[in-house]
């Protein structure tokens, strides 16, 4: 990798998910597309292996974090940067680039922009709802303990938010790249803007994948990483396996710490038995989520993308989890994984029971196949976003380039007007939802998180009703968009006249009675309506699921 590689990444320890989670993953990107890797917390002990080949940089002994940065900014001169994270660091930092004329992308990966914890998450068990004007909330938030009380001023001063520096760093931000469909409405939410965001899954599929799972090497294993805390999930998970009357091992990452590990295995029924794993290299993740099968995420907090859901999905596991935040997109119920309801321990445990049932007919080709080319699409997606950032591309906006150019070229040849004039009437169906084209409408809902749902939902029920061949019977043939997300997990669109055995409607007032006479041969129908999804399976006597 040359040193004058264009890209700098910024990254601060923080650890949102499991340890090193952010870290890991600017090494990946800078891996994949090379550049400098900034570390704003001081390096201690022997560089960690992930390190080998990169050209990291940390502050030096007694440098501050302002220092490393300008220095870093005048050795790598990167003609982009991505800010993977600045945890407790201001964000008038990134000033510095606006006065050198350096386009940047922040990254979004969590919530640490309202929260010191980085997950909204109340020491109380309840979602937090975001920080107060001084920074008391997050001070005692954070402390907890009546014995660390001497903490709270100092943790005031640097909890205090101060929401006019991160909107400024978000609303100045050439591109901001959000983990899932999820933390892009929640920040849009908070003020940024959303033509400017961009959906990039962190996950670039750099290892190869284990051998496929297979009824013969699949053992009563469960992986769990996500610690002992209440937001995490493990009470939730032990109160699940207590449902479970059939012995597991459960094998535990990221806890190394003694106090811990007796908090973990005191949550635990005494007839399962738990492994705690030393650190385990990225490489060596692959062999280990195939030869436990399957692994849980009881997540309690909203958390936007998993990176240990995805690393198993890659892996042809089967992958439980709660059906929360980002969770819930990544995984559509049955096909590529199992979803329970939110902070409920008999779903949890139904859930578990699904992923163990499944062996003879589980599709870990197909997921694993299909994790793998999300992961190439990232790192294409992150390739194309920095060739527009490092060409001061701004019109249209980055993000609005990557994700809709083709489509925007296309409609601007059916509007009779210039990419641009197209891609600002987009901009504007985003911001406010309205716009006198409904394919502009359409395109805009498409990239929300409420239509990911719909459509997770929607190939779910073909799978489950055992559709595999769907025609699109609307007034309007269905959306690329729609057919791809069809194709991606094997329903093969159909002409009406080829026999389907299932049914796309795309608008408003159809006849299912007229359907069914049309299509004697048809399982199910799916509608796709302004109001959202809806379904009726023609196997169970026209039943309205």
């Amino acid at each position: 990798m040359e040193s004058s590689t264009p890209l700098l990444q910024v990254v601060h320890a923080l650890y949102p998910q499991s340890p090193g989670e952010i870290e890991q993953y600017a090494w990946e990107v800078a891996r994949a597309l090379g550049g400098w890797v900034l570390s704003l917390t001081p390096q201690s002990g022997p560089a960690p292996p992930a390190w080998e080949g990169l050209n990291v940089m940390t502050p030096a002994a007694g440098e501050g974090a302002l220092s490393a940065w300008h220095r870093a900014l005048d050795i790598a001169q990167p003609q982009a940067v991505f800010v993977q994270s600045l945890g407790a660091v201001s964000p008038s930092l990134l000033l510095d680039l606006r006065e050198r004329g350096i386009p940047y992308a922040v990254f979004l990966h969590d919530f640490t922009p309202l929260c010191p914890t980085q997950r909204l998450w109340h020491r109380t068990e309840e979602r937090c709802s975001g920080p107060g004007r001084t920074g008391w909330k997050c001070a005692w938030c954070v402390s907890g303990e009546l014995r660390r009380m001497a903490e709270l001023p100092l943790r005031m001063v640097l909890y205090r938010h101060r929401p006019e520096d991160w909107r400024t760093a978000l609303v100045r931000a050439d591109a901001l790249v959000a983990s899932s469909r999820f933390a892009r409405d929640f920040w849009i939410e908070q003020g940024a803007p959303p033509e400017r965001i961009a959906v990039i899954a962190p996950r670039l599929g750099l290892h190869d994948r284990a051998q496929a799972l297979s009824p013969l090497n699949r053992t009563r294993r469960l992986l769990y990483a996500g610690g002992p805390g209440h937001a995490a999930g493990a009470e939730l998970l032990g109160a699940a396996l207590d449902q479970m009357q059939e012995p597991l091992q459960l094998d535990i990452l990221h806890v190394h710490d003694e106090p811990a590990q007796l908090r973990l295995r005191a949550g635990f029924a005494a007839r399962h038995q738990i492994v705690f794993h030393p650190p385990v290299p990225p490489p060596e993740m692959p062999a280990l989520l195939s030869a436990c099968g399957v692994a849980v995420v009881p997540s309690r907090w909203e958390q936007p993308f998993s990176r240990l859901l995805a690393d198993a999905q890659a892996a042809g596991a089967r992958i439980v989890a709660t059906a929360i935040g980002g969770l819930a997109e990544q995984i559509i119920h049955g096909v590529n994984g199992f979803l329970a309801a939110p902070d409920d321990a008999l779903a949890l445990a139904d859930a578990l029971r699904e992923a163990y049932a499944v062996s003879d007919v589980w599709a870990g080709d197909l997921v694993a196949k299909n994790a793998q080319a999300q992961g190439l699409a990232s790192a294409g997606a992150l390739r194309s976003l920095f060739d527009l950032l490092a060409r001061g591309a701004t019109e249209p906006d980055p993000a609005l380039a990557l994700e809709h150019g083709a489509w925007l070229a296309q409609q601007a040849s059916c509007d009779h007007s210039t990419p641009l004039e197209a891609a600002q009437r987009l901009a504007l169906a985003l911001r406010h939802g309205e716009e006198s084209s409904p394919a502009y409408e359409v395109r805009a809902f498409a990239t929300t998180r409420r239509w990911r749902m719909e459509m997770n939902h929607a190939i779910a029920f073909f799978r489950g009703c055992g559709c595999r061949r769907v025609a699109s019977v609307g007034p309007e043939p269905a959306s690329p968009i729609a057919v791809e997300s069809f194709t991606t997990w094997g329903l093969q669109l159909v002409a009406a006249q080829d026999l389907p055995d299932g049914l796309w409607f795309e608008g408003d007032n159809p006849n299912p009675d007229l359907l069914q006479r049309r299509f004697p041969q048809a399982k199910a129908l799916v509608e796709s309506l302004p109001e959202g999804i809806e379904t009726l399976d023609w196997t169970d006597n026209l039943t309205e699921l």
